[in-house]
């Protein structure tokens, strides 16, 4: 199986460490702009947590972690 890759991603620590509200605020942002996947540090305490403050954010970006 493949899936074709196309779009524009950030990696952004302060996504993941930051204020969640403003971590949101920044994720809907992102995606108004045509960023279609975020990603964030995989480093110490709940990944998921932050994952799923930025799903709920945003209503198409992929969220992603990286170690």
């Amino acid at each position: 199986m493949s899936f074709p890759l196309s779009g524009t991603g950030v990696w952004s620590g302060s996504l993941r460490y930051g204020a969640a509200e403003e971590a949101a605020a920044a994720a809907a942002e992102m995606e108004q702009l045509g960023y279609s996947a975020m990603w964030i540090p995989d480093v110490g305490g709940d990944v998921f947590g932050s994952i799923g403050n930025l799903l709920a954010a945003t209503t198409t970006a992929v969220v992603g972690r990286a170690s």
